[in-house]
């Protein structure tokens, strides 16, 4: 049985005309074999200028094992 992980969402978009636009993160819980690091990132239009920006997602945890 799997055994549950705190971790957290971090997401944020960085656009080459706004800069770095910090999005709310989010708890959440993760089992046990998915407890590493991860940033994923996708390209999209800036919410505010409608430029080109990346926006960035992370998984950070909370405790290790």
């Amino acid at each position: 049985m799997s055994r549950w992980i705190n971790a957290e969402i971090r997401a944020w978009i960085e656009c080459v005309h706004c800069g770095r636009i910090d999005k709310p993160s989010a708890p959440i819980r993760i089992p046990e074999e998915l407890a590493f690091a991860a940033v994923e990132r996708v390209c999209m239009s800036c919410e505010r200028c409608q430029g080109h920006a990346t926006m960035y997602l992370q998984r950070a945890l909370a405790q290790l094992h």
